[in-house]
């Protein structure tokens, strides 16, 4: 089978290329590109582990060890996810809560391993393999689960991360990360499928065969894509700076260390006023005065509107207007920004739509893009923009 030998080969030097690459281009996330290279890193051993098991090379033990390195799957994704999303992401405690322990795991796998095999003929190769195939079985299982708990801990940070910047930012284009969710969920169903693959596919070499060749078509897929969004993702923190104020991803940098409090959807409006220093009346003002300057100045038109420009537009604190938009809005700051853009686009369409170019409303609207703006449209309107101006 020296075809598939090739092909694990190639995808291997491929891997290791684009873990290169990530290392080495700019205006990107510097830590969190280093997990996610080390996570390439890993998937070339194993690749190289599939080209050195069809090339029949007497060296049985070392493809168990290659094996083994999937343990650091789940975690260095997870550590990719809290890279990107916090800028203040503790490298050492992180290492030591995640990576090292695994280290710890796979060097005692290792020495147990070799202690049971130490007194085989090396050169029978069924000999040395048979102690192997009970603990690799287990081990996958094992590693799987582990994958699994790891890529849902980090969805769970993802849906944390963006609910925070919802509450501070009217444009989430290049900082949603909804790619990676979305690789995150294809990949638990992936890891999910790998293992009942392990554990119920034995049918001999021929299924053996298969299985490899398809893991590695899954593989090689899976990381082309998360590397492909690796490479394309820019720097988060250097999208939400500007020239006039601090980082503003200061609402996001502590989502490792901060959770979003259990009652957060129980705090009844006092509450969450009292948090704010504004008693029921100031509030009432506030959101008038605030639906007023939303009438009047059309704020909503900026593109990149943050919640602390509307704040000083409005001359009050950041945490006071988020409180009052998420109270009398049933919503975050995001929804109720992108609320007056499909507005100002309903009105547009139906009063001033010349050019034909939807492109053109939804910039016009304040949409960064055509897709987030049908994406709204739809949402609010229940049909896309044309299909809802065709019904007028």
């Amino acid at each position: 089978m020296n075809w598939l030998s090739d092909i694990a080969l190639a995808g291997a030097a491929q891997s290791l290329l684009l873990a290169m690459v990530l290392l080495v281009i700019r205006n990107t996330n510097l830590k969190a590109n280093a997990f996610l290279s080390a996570f390439l890193l890993m998937q070339s051993f194993k690749l190289l582990g599939v080209a050195y098991f069809y090339r029949d090379l007497p060296l049985p033990p070392l493809l168990f060890y290659i094996k083994i390195l999937s343990l650091f799957d789940g975690a260095l994704l997870f550590l990719y996810v809290r890279a990107l999303c916090d800028a203040q992401l503790n490298l050492a405690r992180s290492l030591s809560r995640h990576i090292i322990p695994l280290l710890l795991l796979v060097v005692t796998v290792v020495v147990s391993t070799h202690s049971v095999t130490a007194g085989l003929d090396r050169n029978n190769l069924q000999a040395v393999m048979a102690p192997l195939r009970d603990i690799s079985q287990w081990m996958a299982v094992f590693t799987a689960g582990l994958t699994l708990f790891y890529l849902g801990c980090a969805r769970q940070h993802l849906q944390q991360y963006r609910h925070k910047i919802e509450q501070s930012y009217s444009s989430l284009d290049k900082i949603s990360l909804v790619w990676l969710d979305v690789l995150l969920l294809v990949g638990m169903g992936l890891w999910l499928f790998g293992m009942l693959l392990y554990v119920f596919w034995q049918d001999g070499d021929r299924g053996l065969f298969y299985r490899d060749s398809l893991t590695i078509v899954v593989l090689l897929t899976y990381v082309y894509l998360i590397a492909l969004g690796g490479l394309r993702q820019p720097d988060i923190f250097r999208l939400l700076k500007t020239d006039d104020q601090a980082p503003a991803a200061d609402t996001a940098t502590t989502l490792a260390d901060t959770e979003i409090s259990a009652d957060t959807d129980t705090d009844t409006a006092q509450e969450k006023y009292q948090k704010a220093g504004v008693d029921d009346s100031q509030a009432e003002k506030i959101w008038t005065a605030l639906q007023e300057l939303m009438q009047r100045d059309q704020p909503y038109l900026n593109q990149d509107l943050t919640l602390a420009d509307l704040s000083e537009l409005l001359g009050f604190s950041t945490n006071t207007v988020s409180q009052v938009i998420n109270t009398h809005s049933d919503g975050s700051f995001y929804q109720f920004v992108n609320h007056y853009r499909v507005e100002e686009a309903k009105r547009i369409l139906t009063t001033d739509f010349i050019t034909g170019s939807l492109l053109d409303v939804s910039e016009r609207a304040g949409f960064k893009s055509q897709s987030t703006f049908y994406q709204h449209f739809k949402q609010r309107t229940g049909q896309p923009p044309k299909a809802w101006l065709k019904a007028q």
